[in-house]
Order: C-alpha cells, then sequence, then structure tokens
C-alpha cells in the first residue's frame, strides 16, 4: 500500500461522484440490507423518542450514507424531526450547552442537514457546539479533551480517541456545510494533535487516551481498542478527502492514513472482522466486533477510491469485512433485520476490561455503522470469489 505515485491524480472526484461499478455477479449487492435497515430503524425509533447523544449520531451517519444513496426514504425528514424536538432546548434562555465531545456529536448532523438544505434552522445547535469549543479543555498541544465542565466525568482531564471523530467529523461537516477552510484547518490540525498522543511508535495504532497530568497513556500496556481506532481512521480518510490537491499537509496526512490503515489490516480475523482488542493473535474471549469492522472497512473503501491504498492489497480485505459483516445481519422469525454483535459504550480501561465490554444485539449505533457500510460497499466489485 503507499500514497498515489505523483503521475496519479492526488484524488478522484468527492463523492457522491464515488466510482461505482455496474452491478453483476461479482460486485457485493450490500444496498437492500442497508435500507432495510435503514426503514426498520426509523420506525424502531421513532425521530422524537432519541436523546442527542453520541450513540444516535453513528446511527444518524449510517442513515445519512443510506440517503446519499438513495434519498427516496425519508431519513432527511426523520433527522430533522429527531434535532426539531430538541430546538427549544436550544433556543430558551438560558440555552442549553453541550459539557463533552459526546454530547456536542449531534452538530455533526445538524451541520449535514443545513448542507442538504439551507435553512439557518438548526443554527442554534450549530452555536451551541461552537460556544462548547471555545470553552472546552485542551492538551497543551491542542487536542481536545473529552469531558468538559458540568459533564459526568469533568474531574478527568483527558483526550480519548472518540473526539477525533465526535469534534473532528463535525468540523468536516461545518466546512461542507459553510465552504470555510478555518473547519478544514480545525479538523487536520486535530488529527495531528491526536496522532502526537496517542499513536504508538512500534504498533502504529491508536491508544484510547492520554491522561493529561500524568502525561501517561491509557491503557499503558500496548492494548489497542478497535472501535477507537475505526473512529480515528474514518476521521483521517474524510479530512484528506477534502483537503486541496496543493495542501500543505495532504501528503503526510495521507501517510498517516496509511500506516494507520496498514497496521489495522494487519490485525483483521479469520471472519473478516476486527477483535475488540487489536492484535494479530486474537485470544479466547477477544471476540470481533461488529461497529469497529463497519466503519474500518468504510474507511479502507474511501481509502482506495481516493487513491491512498492500493486496491489489489486492500480489496480482498474489503471482500473478507463485508462478508464478514453480512454473517451478523440476520432475519429473525418474524422477518425483522438483527444486527448482531456490537459492544456497548467503552471507557478507557486494560485489556481485560476490553474483554468484558458486553457485545449485543441491535444497538443502534451498530445498526447505523453497518447501513453505512453497505451503503458505501454497494456495486463494488470482488477482488475474489469467496
Amino acid at each position: 500500500m503507499g500514497v498515489h505515485s505523483a503521475d496519479a491524480p492526488l484524488r478522484p472526484a468527492p463523492r457522491p461522484a464515488r466510482l461505482r461499478a455496474a452491478r453483476g455477479a461479482a460486485a457485493h449487492d450490500t444496498l437492500p440490507i442497508a435500507q432495510a435497515l435503514a426503514t426498520q430503524g426509523m420506525e424502531r425509533w421513532p425521530a422524537e423518542s432519541l436523546p442527542l447523544d453520541w450513540m444516535q449520531t453513528v446511527w444518524a451517519t449510517g442513515l445519512l450514507g443510506v440517503h446519499e444513496v438513495d434519498p427516496s426514504l425519508g431519513v432527511d425528514v426523520y433527522l430533522q424531526e429527531w434535532l426539531d424536538d430538541e430546538l427549544p432546548r436550544f433556543t430558551a434562555d438560558p440555552p442549553k450547552e453541550f459539557n463533552s465531545s459526546d454530547s456536542m456529536s449531534p452538530a455533526m448532523i445538524a451541520a449535514a442537514l443545513e448542507t442538504l438544505e439551507p435553512t439557518g434552522r438548526y443554527t442554534p445547535i450549530l452555536d451551541a457546539a461552537d460556544r462548547y469549543l471555545s470553552v472546552a479543555r485542551y492538551a497543551e498541544n491542542g487536542a481536545i479533551q473529552h469531558w468538559g465542565d458540568g459533564s459526568v466525568f469533568e474531574d478527568l482531564d483527558q483526550v480519548w480517541v472518540d473526539s477525533m471523530f465526535m469534534v473532528g467529523v463535525t468540523a468536516l461537516n461545518r466546512h461542507d456545510q459553510t465552504g470555510d477552510d478555518v473547519f478544514l484547518e480545525s479538523a487536520l490540525t486535530q488529527h495531528d494533535a491526536f496522532v502526537a498522543l496517542l499513536v504508538d511508535p512500534n504498533d502504529g495504532l491508536y491508544r484510547h487516551a492520554y491522561d493529561v497530568p500524568t502525561g501517561e497513556n491509557i491503557p499503558a500496556e500496548a492494548v489497542y481498542w478497535a472501535r477507537g481506532n475505526s473512529w480515528a481512521l474514518l476521521m483521517a480518510v474524510e479530512t484528506y478527502a477534502r483537503l486541496p490537491q496543493d495542501h500543505p499537509g495532504a501528503e503526510a496526512l495521507g501517510a498517516a492514513f496509511v500506516a494507520h490503515a496498514e497496521a489495522v489490516l494487519n490485525t483483521q480475523a479469520e471472519d473478516g472482522l476486527w477483535p475488540t482488542v487489536l492484535t494479530a493473535t486474537p485470544e479466547d474471549g477477544n471476540y470481533t466486533e461488529t461497529s469497529a469492522a463497519a466503519l474500518i472497512v468504510t474507511a479502507l473503501m474511501r481509502g482506495v477510491d481516493l487513491g491512498l491504498l492500493d486496491p489489489t492489497q486492500t480489496n480482498p480485505a474489503i471482500d473478507r469485512a463485508l462478508d464478514g459483516l453480512s454473517g451478523r445481519v440476520e432475519q429473525d422469525e418474524d422477518g425483522a433485520w438483527v444486527v448482531e454483535g456490537t459492544s456497548f459504550g467503552t471507557n478507557p480501561g486494560d485489556y481485560d476490561y476490553y474483554l468484558s465490554v458486553a457485545q449485543l444485539d441491535d444497538i443502534i449505533l451498530g445498526v447505523g455503522a453497518v447501513a453505512l457500510a453497505f451503503a458505501e460497499a454497494d456495486g463494488r466489485p470482488r477482488a475474489e470469489t469467496p
């Protein structure tokens, strides 16, 4: 794998003008399941019943991925209803304030909706995100800390890899919405700051957290949480996709993404997915986890399409991951689709802690992550016959 040669274009046209193969026997046919997951989920989780939090943001991100391919399902209306139900809290006096990277993540969706239909309707939510970023805690190198004043863990001065996605992709969507490069530069700055604090120089993978007072990583051991690495991988490739070809940071960002992707690919399990603690030789109990695999394979597909990753080496791994994810989506006796094997919310911890986090079926973030991957994968030619 590697960055494209100098005589090749740095990147193709941005999505949604990404390359799609003509559907055939040798192509992935994943859109029908993505559509079914989106339709079923919107019925199961009514918009007005959803809280504003990070799991719902991942679900909404998956819906937007499906909407990009099939805008007929009413995803935009559903997401508008979700945010509309919360809007009065942001226009009240005093307005609702965010207090963590997790809590502000729905601003990511507000910006995406304003990009689809610029109405100014969700300006109060975006303003709340801007206010939070202006008072949030930052490490000395500029990496945003995960928890702010007034949050449940306000006593923790820690940088979590989760914030790389929650804050970084919000900045990218704000760039799409406004065209203001300050948001793009902010995302790139955060990426570089997180790399400096969290990437292990030996293994090339992200630790979960950095403790600011002690200057130590959590976990201290060479233990790498899969979903955390998926957050970082997807945020990096999305940032690269938006950088101008001649941006001075493009080459370094592309190289960092490739190095991370290679390290992640080296830990792919036999079932095509990734163990919840990334390692090439997972022990008993180190289960493969659905949401991480879905986000990782989405990032890998985008890395190939952007010319960053060698398709001859990466596409077989993509095929195995998509087949593995297909095995995690089953229909029950009533015909309802069930997404199996997503781990619950996870804090920084040691190896045994990560393995103890429960795997559950039909967690909203897992459904969203799989819908995103399957919408992205539809029509892609197979590199090999399974």
